[in-house]
């Protein structure tokens, strides 16, 4: 679990996304959650998850993200924004699970059959 503000700055950072990414709490707050976990050719893929999230969206995507080793993982993302009862979002709530050993087996499947 991985909570930002509504430009993507970290507000909280679990331990389970310790355990997923490498990062403690201590380094990844207050940074910029693509600088942390984005390729720089995803970026845009990123924001587009963002701003879905800010529009009211809640869609699960795989994508591709780095660890703090500079290993790359597949995870599954679900991002939302939570609104306070002023009608203003306070903050942008995301999910992310790994599923790297899941996506191998599936392409090494598809790999095969073709």
């Amino acid at each position: 679990v991985i909570v930002t503000t509504t430009e993507g700055k970290v507000l909280l950072w679990s331990k389970g996304a310790e355990l997923l990414f490498g990062h403690s709490s201590a380094e990844a707050l207050q940074r910029d959650l693509r600088d942390l976990l984005v390729p720089p050719d995803l970026l845009g893929e990123q924001n587009r998850i963002l701003q879905e999230a800010l529009a009211g969206e809640s869609r699960a995507y795989e994508a591709l993200r780095r660890t703090k080793s500079g290993a790359c993982v597949y995870v599954d993302i679900t991002s939302k924004a939570v609104w306070n009862d002023r009608g203003a979002i306070d903050f942008v709530l995301s999910v992310k699970r790994d599923v790297t050993a899941r996506k191998v087996v599936r392409d090494a499947k598809l790999k095969g059959a073709s």
